[in-house]
Formats: C-alpha cells, sequence, structure tokens
C-alpha cells in the first residue's frame, strides 16, 4: 500500500530497470501459483495511473510521467569503470535482452 500511495502523490515515477528487478519477472507465467512480485504491482499502477491521464479520465494522481533508467551490475572496485554500473544490454542475459527488444 505504501508503494501505491506514494506514487499517487508523485508527479515523475523513475523505475530503476535492471537484471535484478527483470529475471523474476520472466519466471512469472500468470497463473494463480506464481509467487507476488511488488516491482511488477508498481509498475502495473504507473502503467494505470498513466493510460487513465491519457484516456482523459479524471485523474486521481498527480503522477504526470514515467521514465524508467537501465542499469547494468555495478562495476567492482578497481575496474575502469567503477563507481558507475555497466550496460544492462551487454550484461543481461540473453532471455532479458530478448524480452526488451
Amino acid at each position: 500500500q505504501g508503494f501505491a500511495l506514494g506514487l499517487l502523490n508523485s508527479l515523475v515515477a523513475v523505475p530503476l530497470v535492471s537484471k535484478g528487478m527483470l529475471e523474476p519477472l520472466l519466471e512469472l507465467q500468470g497463473k494463480d501459483e506464481d509467487r507476488q512480485d511488488n516491482l511488477l504491482k508498481e509498475l502495473i499502477i504507473m502503467q494505470m495511473l498513466m493510460d487513465s491521464e491519457a484516456a482523459g479520465n479524471v485523474s486521481v494522481s498527480s503522477l504526470r510521467s514515467v521514465f524508467p533508467v537501465l542499469v547494468g551490475a555495478p562495476h567492482d572496485k578497481g575496474h575502469a569503470g567503477y563507481p558507475y554500473t555497466g550496460n544492462l544490454f551487454a550484461q543481461g542475459s540473453p532471455a532479458i535482452v530478448k524480452h526488451l527488444s
């Protein structure tokens, strides 16, 4: 409930999309036995709020934009790219890259 209320009262949502966030979603099959995923719930709520606004419905939310940020795994200390993250498309599993493309 807390994250839903936070989204309702936010102007902009900036979900960080990473391999660790996406891999559990690939396991979901749309069945009652699937485990609940709070990140997926947040994404669905964001989409519903944006679709409602786009359809011209009376807005129940302040949310006006969603800007997902794709991030790769963090580089280790000593790596030339430290303290930044890598490229999700280069580091992600082939299944994730297939689903994103």
